[in-house]
């Protein structure tokens, strides 16, 4: 039993130290305020997309995402902390998909994003 519990903390640790070397490797890429080209989504399903983005707004400014999802039979956008963690989405909207998107009769979606 010591022996597994042992084991079982040391795992803990090895995975806490993966995720935090991958968020500050992932983030240290990033560039502030501005959008990653969309690329296969590492472990995803074929066919799946995802891009990335950090931005710094200030209390009286908004970000607008506009896109086209050309014929992606799924599109979706989700906040997230740094820690690839939900936001508070019981109080505020911190996802859509495209059913909830506002998209134009020219196939480009417009997301506004405000604090």
């Amino acid at each position: 039993m010591a022996h597994a519990l042992d084991r079982t903390s040391q795992s803990l640790v090895d995975r806490t130290r993966s995720w935090l070397e991958i968020a500050e490797n992932m983030w240290q890429r990033a560039v502030l305020n501005q959008m990653s080209a969309p690329r296969p989504t590492p472990g995803g399903l074929v066919g799946q997309y995802s891009a990335y983005g950090s931005w710094d707004l200030a209390p009286d400014e908004a970000l607008v995402i506009a896109f086209s999802p050309d014929n992606a039979p799924y599109v979706s956008l989700q906040l997230g902390s740094l820690w690839f963690t939900s936001l508070d989405y019981e109080t505020r909207v911190t996802s859509l998909n495209q059913s909830q998107m506002a998209c134009s009769a020219t196939n480009v979606c417009t997301i506004v994003i405000a604090g």
